[in-house]
């Protein structure tokens, strides 16, 4: 009798712990990338620039805002390696405008593509609210 009174008091516990809701899991993480095999060269430039635009979007859509408030943000916070894409392009001879605009048009585009990935995952929504994907829409 004491071994079924032991045993149902076990199976109380592990029940009652069954009943806890589970904690809610985390969906804004931001991918994870391989570093550039010859980061000096151009092509190891620009994906350091396309690295920082995908990881800065999480990280600055975790904030809130619009989506399009996180592009622009993610577009200031990596000019930076935009300028070192530029400059390693450079090296390699000479760079006409139509390169530059370009590789600047493709920059933007990515930083609004990841901005939407990064709210179409969660990231900056409060409890219950709808994950948001449209550019112009407000917050």
């Amino acid at each position: 009798m004491r071994l079924l009174a032991t045993g149902l008091y076990a199976a109380t516990i592990v029940l009652s712990c069954c009943d806890r809701p589970a904690p809610p899991v985390d969906t804004c993480v931001a991918p994870t990338l391989a570093p550039p095999t010859d980061p000096a060269s151009y092509a190891g430039q620009r994906e350091l620039a396309h690295a920082c635009m995908k990881t800065a979007a999480y990280s600055i859509a975790r904030k809130g805002g619009s989506v399009a408030a996180v592009a622009e943000a993610v577009l200031d916070q990596c000019a930076g390696k935009e300028a070192d894409e530029i400059a390693a392009l450079k090296k390699t001879g000479p760079v006409y405008p139509y390169q530059v605009a370009e590789i600047h048009d493709g920059l933007v585009h990515l930083a609004k593509v990841s901005a939407v990935q990064a709210r179409s995952k969660g990231c900056g929504l409060g409890p219950g609210q709808q994950a948001d994907t449209m550019l112009e829409s407000k917050p």
